[in-house]
């Protein structure tokens, strides 16, 4: 009955292939294992008051009846105006997806809200099946523009932190740009952040600002997008490659002695 496929006969080059970004080989051929849509979804929304009330709501989801589909930690500028996504009050807004049957949907929805008053959220915002479509697509990317558009893109990066560093990450990035927007997956601690810094402190900024804090809170971060203006290097995007530097480049060496796939990508650039 568990949703899963037999694919690791012999070596698991799914696993040494994703997250490589096609520096170690080439796909020819997709197989696709496929499950329908929903029958129904639904968000439920509310406002934080401040970074303590987030950790305590957050806590609140890891015991939950509710089986969330997403966990959204929203902040700054990128969402003002959204009716559904944009905090009236507080430091940020809590959305909450789910996804299932019509049944399975309501029972959460309901759960979920009566889980929240008694942690004293009087007023969430639902957002019902007939409303639900075009905030998933919101929520799908914080928009942003890639370094070769012709768009000057602001500083966007991800990082990736044990989930209980969500809160005190966003509370940091917040202090050192008030300006930046955040998307928080506060379920898989991943944040994407859009910062409101000039060009030419990018490269500054992220050296000496970000990465520390990021470290600090035993984090890794990528650069998504910057200014077209701004010249960085590989390590600058990546990040040092610690440890594990001397095995994936003998795996590189292994897979691509020539250096013909994907040239100057992922930590193998110059």
């Amino acid at each position: 009955g568990g949703r899963v496929v037999k694919n690791a006969a012999g070596y698991n080059l799914c696993r040494l292939l994703t997250g490589s970004l096609g520096t170690l080989g080439i796909i020819t051929q997709v197989t696709l294992v496929v499950k329908p849509m929903p029958e129904g979804s639904a968000l439920l929304a509310c406002d934080v008051a401040d970074y303590d009330t987030a950790e305590r709501l957050l806590d609140g989801l890891t015991h939950t009846q509710t089986l969330p589909t997403a966990i959204e930690l929203l902040a700054g500028p990128a969402w003002q105006g959204d009716a559904e996504l944009a905090s009236s009050s507080g430091v940020a807004r809590l959305v909450v997806g789910f996804e299932g049957t019509v049944a399975e949907v309501d029972w959460m929805v309901e759960t979920l809200t009566s889980e929240w008053r008694r942690a004293d959220v009087q007023t969430p915002l639902l957002v019902p099946d007939t409303k639900a479509g075009p905030v998933w697509d919101r929520l799908t990317e914080l928009p942003i523009a890639s370094p070769d558009s012709d768009i000057s893109a602001p500083l966007t990066v991800q990082i990736s932190a044990l989930p209980s560093k969500t809160v005190c990450l966003i509370e940091r990035l917040r202090k050192l740009d008030p300006g930046c927007s955040i998307q928080a997956h506060a379920g898989d601690g991943i944040i994407h952040a859009r910062f409101s810094f000039a060009p030419r402190f990018v490269a500054e900024v992220i050296s000496d600002r970000l990465r520390p804090v990021v470290s600090a809170a035993g984090g890794r971060m990528i650069v998504l997008a910057y200014p077209r203006e701004v010249s960085l290097d590989c390590p600058s995007v990546w990040g040092p490659p610690g440890e594990g530097a001397t095995v994936m480049q003998a795996i590189k060496d292994r897979f691509d002695p020539k250096g013909l796939l994907n040239p100057g990508r992922f930590v193998y650039g110059s």
